[in-house]
Protein backbone atom coordinates (compact mmCIF):
# COMPACT_ATOMS: atom_id res chain seq x y z
CA UNK A 1 0.00 0.00 0.00
CA UNK A 2 1.42 3.39 -0.87
CA UNK A 3 0.34 6.98 -0.73
CA UNK A 4 0.88 9.65 -3.36
CA UNK A 5 4.27 11.31 -2.84
CA UNK A 6 2.89 14.86 -2.79
CA UNK A 7 6.24 16.54 -2.26
CA UNK A 8 7.64 14.78 -5.34
CA UNK A 9 4.74 15.86 -7.54
CA UNK A 10 4.38 19.47 -6.43
CA UNK A 11 5.97 22.11 -8.64
CA UNK A 12 9.35 22.91 -7.12
CA UNK A 13 9.95 26.23 -8.84
CA UNK A 14 7.45 28.24 -6.83
CA UNK A 15 4.71 27.93 -9.45
CA UNK A 16 2.12 26.73 -6.94
CA UNK A 17 -0.97 28.92 -7.10
CA UNK A 18 -3.80 29.04 -4.57
CA UNK A 19 -6.05 27.13 -6.97
CA UNK A 20 -3.41 24.45 -7.49
CA UNK A 21 -2.79 24.19 -3.75
CA UNK A 22 -6.51 23.81 -3.11
CA UNK A 23 -6.72 20.93 -5.61
CA UNK A 24 -3.69 19.23 -4.03
CA UNK A 25 -5.17 19.65 -0.56
CA UNK A 26 -8.46 18.14 -1.70
CA UNK A 27 -6.50 15.25 -3.25
CA UNK A 28 -4.54 14.73 -0.01
CA UNK A 29 -7.78 14.62 1.98
CA UNK A 30 -9.21 12.10 -0.50
CA UNK A 31 -6.16 9.86 -0.03
CA UNK A 32 -6.61 10.14 3.74
CA UNK A 33 -10.27 9.06 3.42
CA UNK A 34 -9.17 6.08 1.32
CA UNK A 35 -6.52 5.10 3.88
CA UNK A 36 -9.04 5.46 6.71
CA UNK A 37 -11.07 2.66 5.11
CA UNK A 38 -8.28 0.31 6.23
CA UNK A 39 -7.85 1.64 9.77
CA UNK A 40 -9.50 -1.43 11.30
CA UNK A 41 -6.37 -3.37 10.30
CA UNK A 42 -3.93 -0.99 11.95
CA UNK A 43 -3.89 -2.71 15.36
CA UNK A 44 -4.73 -6.37 14.73
CA UNK A 45 -5.35 -8.80 17.57
CA UNK A 46 -3.80 -11.59 15.48
CA UNK A 47 0.02 -11.24 15.26
CA UNK A 48 -0.03 -12.86 11.82
CA UNK A 49 -1.68 -9.66 10.53
CA UNK A 50 1.13 -7.41 11.82
CA UNK A 51 2.98 -7.19 8.45
CA UNK A 52 -0.12 -5.69 6.80
CA UNK A 53 -0.57 -3.36 9.77
CA UNK A 54 3.03 -2.20 9.41
CA UNK A 55 2.43 -1.48 5.71
CA UNK A 56 -0.66 0.58 6.55
CA UNK A 57 1.28 2.41 9.26
CA UNK A 58 4.05 3.18 6.74
CA UNK A 59 1.47 4.40 4.21
CA UNK A 60 0.09 6.74 6.87
CA UNK A 61 3.63 7.93 7.70
CA UNK A 62 4.34 8.70 4.04
CA UNK A 63 0.96 10.42 3.69
CA UNK A 64 1.66 12.53 6.77
CA UNK A 65 5.08 13.60 5.50
CA UNK A 66 3.72 14.51 2.07
CA UNK A 67 0.63 16.25 3.42
CA UNK A 68 2.75 18.22 5.87
CA UNK A 69 5.04 19.38 3.04
CA UNK A 70 1.97 20.34 1.02
CA UNK A 71 0.49 22.28 3.93
CA UNK A 72 3.78 24.11 4.41
CA UNK A 73 3.87 25.08 0.72
CA UNK A 74 0.22 26.17 0.78
CA UNK A 75 0.84 28.39 3.82
CA UNK A 76 3.57 30.21 1.91
CA UNK A 77 0.94 31.56 -0.47
CA UNK A 78 0.14 34.88 1.17
CA UNK A 79 -3.00 35.37 -0.92
CA UNK A 80 -4.31 31.89 -0.10
CA UNK A 81 -7.81 31.62 1.31
CA UNK A 82 -8.06 27.84 1.13
CA UNK A 83 -10.85 26.58 3.41
CA UNK A 84 -9.66 22.95 3.18
CA UNK A 85 -6.28 23.94 4.63
CA UNK A 86 -7.65 23.75 8.18
CA UNK A 87 -9.16 20.33 7.47
CA UNK A 88 -5.79 19.10 6.22
CA UNK A 89 -3.97 20.57 9.23
CA UNK A 90 -6.38 18.80 11.60
CA UNK A 91 -6.07 15.49 9.75
CA UNK A 92 -2.28 15.71 9.81
CA UNK A 93 -2.42 16.29 13.57
CA UNK A 94 -4.64 13.26 14.12
CA UNK A 95 -2.44 11.05 11.98
CA UNK A 96 0.78 12.26 13.59
CA UNK A 97 -0.72 11.40 16.98
CA UNK A 98 -1.61 7.94 15.72
CA UNK A 99 1.93 7.53 14.36
CA UNK A 100 3.15 7.77 17.95
CA UNK A 101 1.55 4.36 18.51
CA UNK A 102 3.01 1.91 15.96
CA UNK A 103 1.33 -1.48 15.53
CA UNK A 104 4.24 -3.33 17.17
CA UNK A 105 3.95 -1.20 20.32
CA UNK A 106 0.22 -1.82 20.58
CA UNK A 107 0.79 -5.56 20.00
CA UNK A 108 3.34 -5.57 22.81
CA UNK A 109 0.92 -3.75 25.14
CA UNK A 110 -1.85 -6.19 24.21
CA UNK A 111 0.44 -9.14 25.08
CA UNK A 112 1.27 -7.53 28.43
CA UNK A 113 -2.42 -7.11 29.22
CA UNK A 114 -3.20 -10.70 28.24
CA UNK A 115 -0.41 -11.91 30.54
CA UNK A 116 -1.89 -9.85 33.34
CA UNK A 117 1.15 -7.59 33.46
CA UNK A 118 -0.93 -4.50 34.26
CA UNK A 119 -1.30 -2.02 37.09
CA UNK A 120 -4.64 -1.36 38.77
CA UNK A 121 -6.07 2.09 38.13
CA UNK A 122 -6.08 2.95 41.83
CA UNK A 123 -2.34 2.29 42.02
CA UNK A 124 -1.73 4.62 39.09
CA UNK A 125 -3.91 7.30 40.70
CA UNK A 126 -2.01 7.00 43.99
CA UNK A 127 1.31 7.39 42.21
CA UNK A 128 0.05 10.41 40.30
CA UNK A 129 -1.17 12.03 43.50
CA UNK A 130 2.14 11.27 45.22
CA UNK A 131 3.96 12.96 42.36
CA UNK A 132 1.93 16.13 42.92
CA UNK A 133 3.14 16.33 46.52
CA UNK A 134 6.83 16.14 45.68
Amino acid sequence: MSAIPFEALLPQSGQLTSAMAQRWIIAALAVARALHEHDAGLYPADPICLPAARELYDAWRRWSEGADALLHRARLLSDAEIPEMNLLRDEIGRIQSMLGMPPDLIAKRREQALRGDVRPLEEVRRELRAGDRR
